[in-house]
């Protein structure tokens, strides 16, 4: 490959990069939920940090939809806007007394902060070349090539 056609595409390629390395790290991230932490000891943990209980339920799935969505290469906007939600700040501050570290117990908010920052990235950057939405007829790639004229590239 010369370096004008990956220059061409390398934004696109670093966009594929972001949405795999951020889908997996969410999507194991809910794993741990059930996994190693149980769902009735998220719960507790929740219910310690002042959530309602319940609530790790849908946080646990999300975690896991989003996750296998970005993964799928399928829907960047959507989930990753969706995924940063006001209930982020809420997390940040239940972490942040306990430091930036998330290895201390109560854990820290680093997790969260660098989290929210590659799921807007990924929002602004769009879907790319290389995503599954480029073959939906109605997927916001679609939507991007209709109505604002690109696709991937802002």
């Amino acid at each position: 490959m010369n370096s004008r056609r990956f220059s061409e595409y390398r934004i696109d390629l670093g966009i594929l990069i972001l949405r795999g390395a951020v889908g997996a790290v969410m999507f194991t991230h809910g794993l741990l939920k059930p996994l190693v932490f149980t769902l009735p000891g998220t719960m507790e943990f929740f219910e310690k940090n002042g959530f309602p209980g319940w609530t790790a339920i849908p946080v646990f799935i999300l975690e896991l939809v989003c996750g296998g969505f970005l993964m799928a290469r399928l829907s960047a906007e959507p989930v990753g806007g969706g995924r940063t939600h006001p209930g982020d700040d809420r997390c940040i501050d239940v972490h942040w007394p306990h430091g930036w570290m998330f290895d201390r117990q109560g854990g820290g908010w680093q997790y969260i902060a660098f989290l929210t920052a590659a799921l807007l990235s990924i929002v602004a950057l769009g879907d790319g070349r290389f995503s599954l939405d480029t073959l939906i007829p109605y997927g916001s790639a679609a939507f991007h090539r209709q109505i604002l004229g690109r696709v991937g590239r802002h």
